[in-house]
């Protein structure tokens, strides 16, 4: 069986840098901008999720859509 990642391989840069730039905003106690970077942050998490999907095997004209 293959495992999926949680996380688009298209996602990592974007939730990298958002992520950082929440850290770097907390660090440098500027609380507004840690606050909207990490809501940035999480929106990018669920934006690029990568869900399993498994079809139903006994229809045959089922098809996986390549987004939600």
């Amino acid at each position: 069986m293959k495992t999926t990642i949680l996380l688009a391989r298209e996602g990592f840069l974007s939730v990298f840098v958002l992520a950082t730039l929440a850290l770097v905003s907390y660090a440098a106690d500027c609380e507004f901008l840690a606050a909207v970077f990490t809501i940035a942050t999480l929106y990018a998490l669920w934006f690029f999720r990568n869900l399993e999907r498994i079809p139903d095997e006994r229809d045959r004209l089922v098809f996986i859509a390549p987004i939600d």
